[in-house]
Order: C-alpha cells, then sequence, then structure tokens
C-alpha cells in the first residue's frame, strides 16, 4: 500500500496482476494510481484474460539464489518465484567453508534444509541444480569465492586427495537428500 523512499533517490517499482485461476476470459480495465509529496498520477490499466490456461512446464525453470538465512524471506521469495513461473532454484548448497573432523569432511546443511522444506511449501518440484560442490578454477585463482569453499585445504585439483573429498561431498549431499526427503536434485562439479 505505502513505502517510503528517500527524497532524490531513483526507486524501481514493479506492479504485478495476479489473475485468478477462474476468471472468466475477456478485456477487464481499471485505473493505477501513485502518490508522493501530494502529488497524484494515475494511468488506465488493460489486462487481456485468455480463454485457456497454460500447461504446466515439464522442464526446470530455476536461476542461481543465494538463500539469506531467514525463513520469512526465503518463503516470500520462492512464492514471488513460483508467480513468475519458477519451479526451482540453484542454490548454494552446502554452505561452506568446511572442514574436516576427526578426518572426515564435514560441511553444514542446516540452510539447505530450510530451503528445500520452503520449495516445497511454496509449490516447488524440482530437480534442484547444485553447483557449490568444488573448486571452481584453481587455489590461487579468486573467482566465485561463494562456490569455493573446499579451497581452504589448498590441495590442485589434479590431487588425489581433492578426487577423494569431492567423492565423499557427493555421498554427504545425497545421504542429506534422503534422509530430509528434498527435492530430487542434479549435482554437477563446477570445476
Amino acid at each position: 500500500a505505502s513505502v517510503d523512499v528517500e527524497q532524490g533517490v531513483p526507486r524501481q517499482f514493479w506492479l504485478t496482476v495476479h489473475v485468478p485461476g477462474d476468471a472468466a476470459s475477456g478485456q477487464y480495465t481499471g485505473t493505477v494510481t501513485v502518490a508522493a509529496g501530494g502529488k497524484k498520477a494515475s494511468f488506465p490499466l488493460d489486462v487481456e484474460v485468455y480463454p485457456f490456461k497454460l500447461e504446466t512446464p515439464d522442464v526446470t525453470y530455476a536461476h542461481v539464489y543465494g538463500a539469506p538465512n531467514d525463513a520469512g524471506r526465503i518463503a516470500m521469495d520462492l512464492r514471488c518465484m513460483v508467480e513468475h513461473g519458477f519451479n526451482s532454484v540453484t542454490p548454494n548448497i552446502p554452505e561452506g567453508p568446511a572442514e574436516r573432523v576427526n578426518g572426515k569432511l564435514k560441511v553444514s546443511f542446516a540452510l539447505a534444509d530450510l530451503l528445500m522444506e520452503k520449495m516445497k511449501e511454496a509449490g516447488m518440484t524440482g530437480p534442484v541444480p547444485l553447483f557449490n560442490m568444488s573448486i571452481q578454477g584453481s587455489v590461487s585463482h579468486n573467482s566465485y569465492p561463494h562456490i569455493n569453499f573446499m579451497r581452504a585445504f589448498s590441495y590442485k585439483l589434479t590431487d588425489q586427495a581433492y578426487l577423494d573429498d569431492l567423492t565423499e561431498l557427493s555421498r554427504l549431499i545425497l545421504d542429506r537428500a534422503k534422509e530430509k526427503n528434498w527435492l530430487p536434485v542434479i549435482m554437477y562439479p563446477s570445476t
């Protein structure tokens, strides 16, 4: 209904029109009014509802999503994405950094578990492409720091230790997906 906008700072706003699933086909008209600083402006809005429903796509529509650690924000973001045709996201899973505990690779899946739960609640079906699985580029390369959660181990991509950790990480992800009943996942190393 309203939003505070700092004076002198331009802001862009999107107007999303939600058409009920049972709306009759035809032309609908209305007026949109905006007001600021004691001034008002109105413009006409015309919406045509067609006499058919779009089919549910049999492909995955997703984009990279750096989920915030906030259940309410995640739910809001995902609802918006579903309204605009997305049926999945490509998240940063697992979130880093990785560490070793008693010689075993350990990663956190807390945010991934929350995200998967909220994706189901929003009606997303997946599959969920996972790209955050390995080192991108060389250890000395500074691109994609959010992907490089295994970088701290300072091995080369050709080292057996790297290949072993990548295999172990893949098993950890698959085990977690089964344990927590995640949406289907597609895993691919980003090296």
